[in-house]
């Protein structure tokens, strides 16, 4: 795992959490987060996993995202995710990962309030 590094993007920053998966805390810029974003938040995923299968955290608090869908629908599709966790605190955020969650047919997704309860659901995963 590439362990001491950490990516950003112009919405968010990436690095590996220490109790064992790829993190991504969104920022509130206001700017869309479009395919091009979500295919290279992949490539840094897969860069911090050595490419190898990943589970992650994704923490959206206190963000108010414009996500477009082509970036949900590849978000939604990508098979490297063992799980996914997302964490929310208002309720754009949680519409639209309700939305993001029926879409995602090949990972397990939950949303969560706590992000003490986000990872303990994570680590329940290999």
């Amino acid at each position: 795992m590439t362990k001491e590094r950490v990516y950003e993007t112009s919405v968010a920053i990436l690095f590996w959490d220490e109790k064992g998966f790829v993190r991504l805390n969104f920022k509130d810029t206001g700017i869309t987060y479009d395919l091009a974003l979500a295919k290279k938040h992949l490539e840094m995923a897969l860069e911090i996993s050595n490419g190898l299968p990943f589970k992650i955290l994704i923490d959206t608090r206190d963000c108010n995202l414009i996500i477009d869908k082509d970036a949900q629908d590849f978000s939604a599709n990508i098979s490297m995710k063992i799980a996914e966790a997302v964490i929310v605190n208002n309720l754009s955020m949680r519409i639209l990962s309700k939305f993001y969650m029926k879409q995602n047919k090949k990972t397990p997704v939950r949303i969560f309030s706590s992000e003490e309860k986000a990872v303990a659901w994570l680590k329940g995963f290999k």
